[in-house]
């Protein structure tokens, strides 16, 4: 008797199953697969996979059971469901973004950083293809680049314009591996995505630099260097310097722009001005608020500068030689 191996609270929902359809014929148990606890002879139990059938030999009717034990099996879900727990407690705490979608391009997942960046919620996550946030000036090139990797079964890294959720295109370095099925099939990516944009940003501002300046030579190359500098920055000062003085605590300047327009070369104390920091520290920056934090310093005030940012230049000794500035009228 199947009811036998029933824990007891069981016991009577299956003999009522089986009252019925001897009384109406209607089944509901009877040919269904189903997951239930047996009970060994120790009183322990475990999971099963329950098939009941109908036996009629002449004019009597038996029932029979198969019993599959499905420990196992349980046994390895809920340590499969673990460990996809642990990947994703894993992922949403990556400082980058983690990406896993399907052969079609549908994201499977999203870590907390990903859905931030494309405005995404968890249950939205499968409804868009990440194709959708990519930039279509790319998507062609993006697309080749990721077949390709498909095709040769290996990693990838690809520079790919993705729209943020506010809107702006940002570039995002995208590292990732195909995924296939046990059969080979193709079943998707999984990427990591780092926000290169600034990087990008220097690097063009560096091309359009080097463009620039790359005719010239001697004093012009320094007149044609701030001249870009100034102009791709949107900066309303920009200058090269060098130290000069027994105790080098001045800056000479070898080319200057001050409102787009080329100045007369000038010289200045480094003493209790934003330069000096530059000089000692490498580098500095100043956002807004100089003519606070440098009362002493006049040609801040005369030209009414808000923000700063100074680089020292060194030789390949390590030795301070001047420094290269910008400055701002509006807060930076």
């Amino acid at each position: 008797h199947v009811g036998m191996l029933m824990p007891e609270e069981y016991r009577a929902a299956h003999a009522l199953a089986v009252e019925r359809y001897l009384a109406t014929g209607v089944k509901t148990i009877l040919g269904i697969e189903r997951e239930v606890e047996a009970m060994r002879r120790d009183g322990s139990r475990f999971p099963i996979e329950l098939v009941v059938s109908e036996v009629r030999v002449g004019a009597r009717r038996f029932f029979s059971g198969i019993i599959r034990d499905i420990s196992e099996r349980k046994r390895a879900g809920g340590m499969l469901r673990e460990s996809e727990q642990r990947f994703r407690n894993m992922a949403d705490s990556s400082p980058v973004m983690i990406c896993a979608d399907d052969a079609l391009g549908n994201p499977e997942f999203l870590n907390t950083k990903a859905l931030e960046f494309f405005g995404l919620t968890r249950d939205e996550v499968g409804r868009r293809r990440l194709a959708d946030f990519m930039d279509p000036a790319c998507a062609e090139d993006g697309g080749a680049v990721l077949l390709k990797a498909v095709q040769e079964r290996r990693p990838v890294q690809a520079e790919l314009r993705m729209r943020r959720s506010d809107g702006q295109y940002r570039w995002l370095l995208n590292s990732g591996s195909p995924r296939f099925t046990p059969s080979g099939e193709f079943a998707g990516f999984i990427f990591s995505c780092t926000d290169i944009t600034e990087r990008k940003q220097t690097e063009e501002l560096t091309l359009e630099i080097a463009k620039g300046v790359s005719a010239e030579t001697g004093e012009r190359f320094f007149h044609a260097l701030v001249e870009h500098l100034a102009r791709m920055l949107g900066a309303d000062v920009a200058l090269i310097g060098r130290i000069v003085g027994p105790d080098a605590a001045r800056i000479s300047t070898m080319a200057a722009v001050i409102d787009s327009v080329s100045t007369d070369n000038f010289v200045y104390d480094l003493e209790c001005t934003p330069c000096d920091v530059a000089i000692r520290n490498g580098e500095c920056s100043y956002t807004s608020g100089i003519q606070t934090l440098f009362p002493k310093d006049v040609y801040l005030v005369a030209l009414n500068l808000q923000g700063y940012v100074g680089v020292a230049l060194r030789d390949s000794q390590g030795r301070t030689l001047g420094l290269m500035s910008v400055l701002f009228r509006r807060p930076i």
